[in-house]
């Protein structure tokens, strides 16, 4: 972009800010994030687990403040709709892990009522995703994910080694390892 561009200009927060606060959830945060970094144009993030690229919480920074990064989603059905929805992004199927190795993905269908409980097959026991299934009996798919460590990823330039926002989705501490698969 050309110095003087309208990419250039700040942009007008308060009308934003309004704009997005009081309609909960996303929106909050999202107003949360631009209130932080108020006019800090043209800089980078990384977000693990950044979703289908619309419910994700670096979106706002792409759209209004022209930042660029990466965005990591394990689940392969929704890293397809990550590509389609923030092409601006270098955007990875991969699942951030402790060591390199594949690591299963389950994914369950949109419509299946069971979409919110896809995930890393080894973070919950095998008791509790045949609990899982039994209460709503429902297709799944396998897949498997590559799982690399942070270094590694900086290592094949995928992470910048320099980065002003980490966005960490906490789904492992939501679903920590059981003490029978502590993968």
């Amino acid at each position: 972009m050309n110095a003087g561009s309208e990419h250039d200009a700040p942009i007008d927060h308060p009308s934003v800010l309004k704009e997005l606060s009081g309609r909960g959830g996303e929106f909050e945060v999202d107003a949360y994030t631009l209130g932080l970094f108020k006019q800090q144009v043209r800089r980078t993030f990384v977000e693990l687990g950044a979703n289908d690229g619309n419910n994700s919480h670096t979106r706002v920074l792409e759209q209004r403040l022209y930042w660029r990064g990466t965005c990591i989603e394990a689940s392969p059905p929704i890293f397809n709709q990550l590509l389609a929805k923030r092409p601006l992004c270098l955007n990875v199927n991969a699942v951030v892990w402790r060591k390199r190795r594949n690591v299963t993905f389950r994914s369950f269908p949109h419509h299946s009522g069971l979409h919110g409980h896809s995930g890393i097959v080894s973070l919950r026991s095998r008791e509790a995703w045949s609990a899982l299934l039994h209460a709503h009996p429902t297709g799944y798919t396998d897949q498997q994910v590559p799982g690399m460590p942070i270094r590694d990823l900086v290592l094949a330039g995928i992470v910048p080694r320099t980065v002003d926002w980490w966005v960490l989705d906490v789904y492992v501490l939501a679903h920590p390892p059981s003490p029978n698969n502590p993968s």
